[in-house]
C-alpha cells in the first residue's frame, strides 16, 4: 500500500535520503569499486529447504557466492550462482541497512555495487564479506515506495576469505 506523504519535513527527508544515495555512488568510481569487491565478496545461507536465499535470518553455515559482475546485475538470482566455498571463521562487525533500485518492486536485485558503496569508509579495510536479508518474507514489507528502492539488512564480515574465492576475477 502506497503511504502517502503529508509534511513538508517529509518530503524534505526523502530528498535528502535520496541525494544521499547518489552522493554515495558518485563517491565510488569504477576502478575503487572493481578494486573493493575483489576484497569483498557476497556470501549466502541456505533456507529451511536447502537452498541460497536472502529471504530468511542468517544462518551459521554461510556460503561463498561468486558475485562476479558487480554492476547493474544482481548476484541474488541464487539460481545462477556458483558457490565457491563454505565460510569458515567469519566474524560479524557491523548490521547496516542497504538500499537497493529495482525495475519492479516485486523483485528484489542488489548488486554487489550497491552494497559496496553503502559500506562506510572506516570499514572498508576490515570487510571481507557481506550478507543480505530481507527483514519479512513479504516483499512489499522491504520496498521503499517513496525511495523506489528495497531496504535490506546487510551483516558485514571480518575474517579470511579462501584463495580460490579470492582468485576469482570480478568484472563491471
Amino acid at each position: 500500500m502506497k503511504k502517502k506523504v503529508s509534511t513538508i519535513g517529509e518530503v524534505q527527508n526523502i530528498i535528502s535520503q535520496r541525494a544521499h544515495l547518489e552522493h554515495l555512488e558518485k563517491q565510488l568510481p569504477q576502478d575503487k569499486a572493481l578494486e573493493l569487491a575483489k576484497r569483498i565478496r557476497p556470501v549466502a545461507s541456505k533456507d529451511e529447504n536447502g537452498r541460497l536465499s536472502i529471504y530468511n535470518e542468517p544462518k551459521p553455515l554461510k556460503y561463498w557466492l561468486d558475485g562476479g559482475k558487480i554492476y547493474n546485475q544482481s548476484y541474488t538470482f541464487i539460481a545462477n550462482n556458483e558457490v565457491y566455498a563454505k565460510t569458515s571463521s567469519l566474524k560479524p562487525i557491523a548490521k547496516i541497512t542497504t538500499y537497493h533500485r529495482c525495475g519492479y518492486p516485486l523483485f528484489i536485485k542488489p548488486s554487489v555495487y550497491e552494497v559496496l558503496y553503502q559500506i562506510p569508509e572506516e570499514l572498508r579495510d576490515k570487510v571481507v564479506a557481506f550478507e543480505l536479508y530481507a527483514s519479512s518474507p513479504y516483499v512489499w514489507d522491504v520496498y521503499n515506495d517513496d525511495l523506489e528502492r528495497h531496504a535490506l539488512t546487510c551483516i558485514l564480515y571480518t575474517g579470511k576469505m579462501p584463495k580460490k574465492v579470492k582468485d576469482k576475477p570480478v568484472e563491471w
